[in-house]
């Protein structure tokens, strides 16, 4: 079954997707020390440390880029990071989803994210590195429009973008006041959280 009639597919729906910020920066630690070394690999072209990927997010979320995360029950279980290349006509993306996650649609849904900020920066290309046994993450890139070059363990695949418009902005616009509900609602239950009888520990 593909992702467009497997019902999973449409399971992202049961999470939030919201941009992440500097004080997000133990959630995302977290999330990536959670994926595997083969994972780890997949996303970042090499074998990683958790002190690596401590400095990593420490790093990324500075402001330069766009790193947007999706939480399941108030966790965060993927992820993508995209900046823009030096001339801006591109902009290079990175996508993780925890493995117990996938088929869910998240990734698709990331990389159609990510392509639409490129798009209003400018960027006419979304370019994604990956590994050739990272066959979800090929998929989530294909059902966007990726095409792919293979070698013997890697995959680059370019997305082509359209040109920014009224209507690309004002659908950023609505996933961005959607994200920050979503963060709102978040907050809510942490607070009412601590504020419940015995979460203290009296």
């Amino acid at each position: 079954m593909t992702e467009t009639t497997d019902p999973r597919s449409l399971r992202h729906k049961d999470g939030a997707f919201r941009a992440l910020w500097g004080f997000d920066r133990a959630l995302y630690a977290a999330h990536l020390k959670r994926l595997s070394p083969e994972d780890r690999r997949s996303r970042f072209h090499h074998a990683v440390s958790d002190a690596w990927i401590d400095e990593h997010a420490r790093t990324s979320l500075d402001g330069r880029g766009k790193v947007l995360g999706w939480f399941f029950e108030d966790t965060l279980r993927a992820a993508a990071e995209a900046a823009l290349t030096g001339d801006g006509a591109a902009a290079e993306a990175a996508f993780d989803v925890e493995d117990p996650w996938r088929g869910w649609g998240v990734g698709s849904q990331l990389v159609a994210r990510m392509l639409l900020w490129a798009r209003n920066r400018g960027a006419r290309r979304l370019l994604i590195h990956t590994t050739r046994g990272n066959v979800a993450m090929l998929r989530a890139a294909t059902h966007n429009g990726a095409r792919f070059e293979f070698d013997l363990s890697e995959a680059d695949g370019v997305i082509e973008a359209d040109g920014p418009t009224l209507r690309s902005h004002m659908e950023e616009a609505r996933l961005a006041q959607e994200g920050a509900r979503g963060l709102a609602d978040q907050a809510a239950r942490r607070m009412r959280a601590m504020l419940k009888p015995g979460a203290s520990g009296a």
